[in-house]
């Protein structure tokens, strides 16, 4: 017997968690010469936080994002919202479709209306409103929930999704948050990051090792629709951090621990 999939939609499902920042990112991919790959970001080298590491598009969650959804939204939907609008302000591509039904893509990436928003965030509403634009919220598939170790300066219960993009979509940093980007497999990415390639936060290689076992989104989403989208804890141990979740972790991130030097 197959049970209904459970999903965290309000604070009571968030527990001791609920009063802490919420951010949300979405991890692109796309197929390319019939191989996988992932979109990394890389953020500005003066941002206090992760400054100079590659990580996936997003940022954290806006009072506002509430406008552009349905009367009374779950937390997921808000969660999708801030990810949609992040995205589009750090790489151009925009998950939300026009009046008829197309999806907008990086068709606004160098408008002006882009970089309006990216001087002032706020806007972005109007613009969706003023071209009648709707988030695509179908498009993100729910991967799970990070919550960051008590020791952090900055606390951010971080929702992660997964979407495909189109194979040719033009991405152009913002070049306020993010100065570059590249496209990588997922074990390509992930070793980059070992060997000191390039620098990448925990959360990020443990995605990447989850996406390094599939060959298509058909096959990542149908794994991801079959579980319940976890709530990840981090926490220290001696010199290492060790991952634990509450659901059945050992078979979702395969990359579970991680020693730092």
């Amino acid at each position: 017997m197959q049970h209904p999939k459970k999903q965290i939609i309000d604070d009571t499902s968030l527990g001791i968690f609920a009063k802490l920042n919420r951010a949300s990112t979405i991890i692109p991919i796309r197929r390319n010469n019939e191989a996988l790959e992932v979109l990394l970001v890389k953020r500005h080298e003066k941002i206090k936080f992760a400054g100079g590491a590659y990580v996936f598009p997003g940022g954290k969650h806006d009072l506002n994002d509430c406008e552009l959804l349905p009367q009374n939204p779950n937390l997921d939907d808000i969660a999708k919202m801030a990810a949609i609008r992040e995205t589009f302000e750090e790489t151009g591509y925009l998950l939300a479709r026009d009046k008829n039904q197309t999806l907008i893509g990086d068709n606004f990436n160098q408008h002006p209306e882009r970089k309006k928003i990216i001087e002032t965030p706020i806007y972005f509403n109007n613009f969706m409103k003023d071209n009648d634009f709707k988030p695509a919220l179908d498009l993100l598939t729910p991967i799970a929930i990070w919550v960051p170790p008590e020791y952090a300066q900055k606390r951010y219960l971080t929702w992660f999704y997964l979407a495909e993009i189109a194979q040719n979509a033009e991405i152009i940093p913002d070049k306020k948050e993010i100065t570059d980007f590249l496209w990588q497999k997922p074990a390509t990415a992930l070793q980059n990051i070992e060997t000191g390639v390039i620098n990448a936060l925990f959360p990020t290689m443990a995605n990447l090792s989850l996406l390094s076992n599939f060959s298509s989104f058909e096959e990542i989403k149908k794994f991801l629709d079959c579980k319940n989208m976890p709530l990840i804890q981090t926490k220290t141990i001696d010199k290492g951090i060790n991952l634990w979740v509450e659901t059945d972790v050992k078979d979702f991130y395969p990359y579970s621990t991680k020693q730092f030097h």
